[in-house]
Formats: structure tokens, sequence, C-alpha cells
């Protein structure tokens, strides 16, 4: 997806359509997981917090229903005291928790909503580590505010439609809505290319590619479903 106009420049939506028609990039409804983390960072920096902002990484227990729920660092590993940009950097879950908690659940919902996810988000602080479903159009568009300066982007599958005499019947226009600080889209981009340049990222360096990238992996539970979104 251009993130300057929302135009897509290229979707798969399956390995073969002779086998089944159901458009994964539009329809299929999937756990981001750690992919859905910037925007927990982009509410941070709303609120006034930066990169360089303490937190803490140690095992935390949240009340969920009337149970403790402990989400745990992958491998077990924690950074104790920290700063947002390596908390995000090395995708750290307790960190992440202990933010969404200090901006609140509330803000981030509406950050990731005016940013571009249209499906249902709830306020449980699984929210934070991406337990609610997207589609995969949605959440690439909700990172083009990240990588445009701030604007939320509609994406344009059809720019426009014309005769064959070349007489335009039906032309669409981009549509921009800013809704981000171009300041919090700066920091948080560059927060996102630490992510590549030396945290869960970084495979993307195994693959050749040497320019600035920013990006965000996420993988669920067992694998099950595993995520990069990025840009350049």
């Amino acid at each position: 997806l251009d993130p300057r106009t929302g135009d897509v420049r290229a979707l798969v939506d399956g390995r073969e359509y002779e086998k089944g028609s159901f458009n994964r990039v539009l329809r299929a409804h999937r756990q981001p997981g750690s992919a859905f983390k910037p925007f927990v960072y982009a509410a941070a920096l709303a609120s006034g917090m930066s990169p360089a902002s303490p937190v803490d990484d140690d095992p935390i227990t949240v009340e969920l229903a009337g149970r403790d729920w402990e989400p745990r660092n992958f491998g077990d590993e924690y950074l104790g005291r920290t700063t947002l940009r390596r908390a995000l950097t090395k995708s750290a879950n307790a960190a992440t928790i202990r933010v969404s908690q200090a901006v609140g659940l509330g803000r981030v919902v509406e950050t990731a909503k005016r940013a571009g996810v249209a499906s249902p988000l709830g306020t449980q602080p699984s929210l934070a580590l991406g337990a609610y479903e997207v589609t995969p159009l949605e959440l690439v568009t909700a990172y083009a505010p990240f990588a445009n300066g701030g604007a939320a982007v509609a994406p344009r599958l059809v720019t426009r439609i014309a005769a064959m005499d070349g007489t335009v019947l039906w032309e669409s226009a981009p549509r921009r809505t800013p809704v981000m600080d171009p300041r919090d889209a700066f920091l948080l981009t560059s927060m996102l290319q630490s992510v590549v340049a030396e945290g869960t990222g970084r495979a993307v360096r195994d693959w050749g590619v040497r320019d600035a990238v920013a990006g965000k992996t996420g993988t669920t539970n067992g694998g099950t479903d595993v995520w990069f979104v990025g840009y350049t």
C-alpha cells in the first residue's frame, strides 16, 4: 500500500484462486500479536512520553475477569528498567502492558481506530499484545500514518473507470485525514527502525535489505500467525 495515497500496489489473497476464492487480505480476521504494539507506543508518544521515557520490564500480574493473568516475555527474558525504544525494539510484553496501563487502554483503542483499524477492539489488557483480530489490509493501512507524517489514508483498489473511447466515467481522489502529530510519527518511525536494525525484525536484513526500514513483527501463540508489517 502506498502510504501517501492509500493505493493498493500489490495484493496476494491466497495460494490458488481455483482451490478457494476466500480473500485473506480483505476478509481474514487474525490476531496481529506484537504487530499491534506500535499503536500502544503511538498513544504513549501522544500522551507526552518519549522514546527515552523509562519503563519497567519485569514479570507482571494483571487481574483479568477475576483471575490473574501473567503475560510473559519470549523465553522468559526481561530487560528490567529500560526505555520505550528498547521495549519496542525487543518486543517486551511486560513493558508494553505497563505502557498501555499508563496511557489507558481507551486511548490505545482510539489511536488504532483513528489510524485505520476498523474491526472491533475491546479494552481487555490483552489488547496491548494484539489479542483482537484484524485483517491484513486494516493493519497495513493503519501503519500508513507512521510512514507519511501522521495522516490516515483510505485504501484504493480502483482509481478510475473509463469507457473504451477514454471518457472517464468515474474517478476517485486520495483521502487523507491528519490523525497523528508529525513529530510523533517521526519518533515512532525511528523506534520501528530500531526494531529492524537490532530487534525482532532484524531478519529482514538476512534477505538482503540494506536501506532504512521501519517495521514490527508479530507472532501469536504457537506460531499460528506470523506477521511483519513495515515500510521504507
